[in-house]
């Protein structure tokens, strides 16, 4: 304290000997030394409230007996939103798909919180109960990095959005936007439920409004990263599309903005879901998805991994430099000479054996692997940073060509440097 008495005498005092005011000079340890004092009981800003002692036992009981009755009913109707999963899983036991929660578990860090919004949306509703609005979102970590997830509950009427799943998807859209967290969309949905669909995309603030949420999001450069869980019709297709990157599982993730059977009434194709809209279709032919596997568990994983090369956290990144990892190949003059064409017209690069001599590891991230294959494309780290490398131009993963470009490579090029613009 005579630190502070101190440096206040001399804020105030002027010198009498001279007829300019002196020149103050505060200690460099004068900030520290304030914030280390021990303040005594008598000098703390603050006094320590005691527990008031009731006026009134009786008014205590009732106050304890009636809101511990809400606790219980808020616990009751809590585990019956959450038990609604299981109830379709004992059901259907020959479903490969997870549930909502399993996703999400899958999903996170382990051991990281995870914070549910608006879980009690929709359980009372003038067009009955839909649980946790058969949309449930969460704020986690993955990768390490905060995001919002966003996930359909398929085992409610198909993930059919209601007006207020609608509503709950908007705001962690809003979320997303106004704290710049990534949004990781998982989609399995039938599109609006057709009984409600009125409700559900006319107004300023209906279903329309989440493309409107995407472009905007994609304009302010907050990452969007969809995983293809299961069927996605109509309004549940826009998502992935419009989304930075997409993954999608093999035999259970589906695209279409109409399903086999209303192609069959509109012109008599017989056709399965796969041929429709499947994995094969939209990673090897439409270029709709980015990255294929074979199933939901390999997908989170993927999802894990793109979260990883965003480059969000700056501590992220000091910890990435500080435990970089040498090419697991030879990156002598003799291995790069054999591997090199004498140039260009002469022979293949073969492009990912030089990628494995550059990266950290030799770690590579692939990117729309099925669409355009004479074009290998990904995402890799150099000295702990990620890259996107095209021959000699460093720009942003790794990313070489081995023949001419065609409209998919093309399209891939374009696609994979504006999502590390």
């Amino acid at each position: 304290m005579a630190k502070v008495h101190g440096f206040c005498r001399a804020l105030f005092q002027r010198s009498s000997t001279s007829s300019r005011p002196p020149v103050l000079q505060r200690s460099p340890s004068f900030r520290l030394g304030v914030r280390r004092s021990t303040l005594s009981s008598s000098e703390a800003p603050f006094p320590v409230l005691q527990e008031p002692t009731l006026a009134c036992d009786e008014a205590a009981r009732r106050n304890r007996d009636v809101n511990l009755s809400l606790f219980a009913e808020i616990r009751s109707i809590r585990a019956a939103i959450e038990g609604s999963d299981d109830e379709v899983r004992r059901k259907d036991r020959s479903s490969r798909k997870l549930t909502v929660r399993e996703r999400i578990d899958l999903l996170r860090d382990d051991g990281g919180e995870v914070l549910d919004v608006g879980l009690f949306a929709g359980w009372s509703m003038p067009y009955g109960r839909v649980p946790n609005a058969s949309n449930a979102v969460v704020v986690t970590k993955i990768a390490g990095e905060t995001c919002v997830v966003s996930a359909n509950i398929w085992t409610f009427k198909g993930g059919t959005l209601y007006p207020i799943s609608v509503k709950k998807q908007l705001r962690a859209q809003e979320i997303s936007m106004e704290n710049r967290l990534p949004c990781i969309y998982l989609v399995d949905s039938g599109g609006a439920f057709l009984p409600l669909q009125a409700e559900v995309f006319p107004d300023r603030y209906h279903g329309g409004r989440v493309f409107r949420n995407q472009a905007n999001l994609s304009s302010m450069g907050i990452p969007q990263i969809s995983v293809v869980c299961g069927s996605c019709t109509a309004g549940g297709a826009y998502i992935p599309t419009m989304s930075d990157e997409a993954v999608i599982v093999k035999g259970n993730g589906s695209l279409f903005l109409a399903g086999p059977p209303l192609v069959k009434a509109a012109t008599g194709e017989t056709i399965t879901t796969e041929e429709l809209g499947g994995a094969d279709i939209h990673c090897g032919v439409s270029g709709c998805t980015d990255h294929y596997v074979e199933s939901e568990e390999e997908g989170f994983q993927v999802t894990r991994r793109i979260v990883s090369s965003l480059n969000l956290s700056r501590r992220r990144r000091r910890e990435r430099e500080e435990a970089v990892e040498p090419p697991l190949y030879s990156t002598s003059e003799e291995s790069f000479a054999s591997l090199l064409p004498p140039s260009l017209s002469h022979g293949q690069w073969p492009a990912l054996e030089i990628i494995a001599r550059v990266v950290d590891g030799s770690r590579f991230h692939p990117f729309k692997e099925k669409y355009g294959p004479t074009l290998h494309a990904g995402f890799a780290r150099i000295n702990g940073y990620v890259h996107l490398c095209h021959q000699s131009l460093v720009v942003a993963g790794a990313l070489l060509s081995n023949y001419n470009r065609t409209l998919p490579e093309t399209s891939i090029l374009t696609h994979i440097i504006m999502l590390r613009k």
